[in-house]
């Protein structure tokens, strides 16, 4: 890994709001400053929470299957995993 991905997971994130909270201190408000910093609460809380649980689930190889098992037509008797079809149990 290169730049900043070599320290930080998302510098977007992170690092990437220190521009917002210069423009704030530029033009002296304290409101700018507030705004700012609620905003990168929000983009964080909504990472952890949303964006890299998903991508951990994404990145997860898929369950295994599980056999198929379909009742054979004309049987009362609910399939069985140990019997083929038309063979008494």
């Amino acid at each position: 890994m290169a730049g900043p991905y070599r320290w930080l997971k998302n510098p977007m994130y992170t690092v990437g709001y220190l521009p917002v909270y210069g423009m704030a201190l530029a033009a002296s408000s304290a409101f700018g400053l507030v705004a700012a910093l609620f905003d990168q609460i929000a983009i964080l809380t909504f990472y952890h929470l949303v964006e890299k649980p998903h991508f951990e689930r994404w990145r997860q190889p898929p369950p295994p299957s599980e056999p198929v098992v379909r009742p054979v037509p004309g049987s009362a008797r609910p399939p069985s995993l140990d019997t083929a079809p038309g063979q008494p149990p």
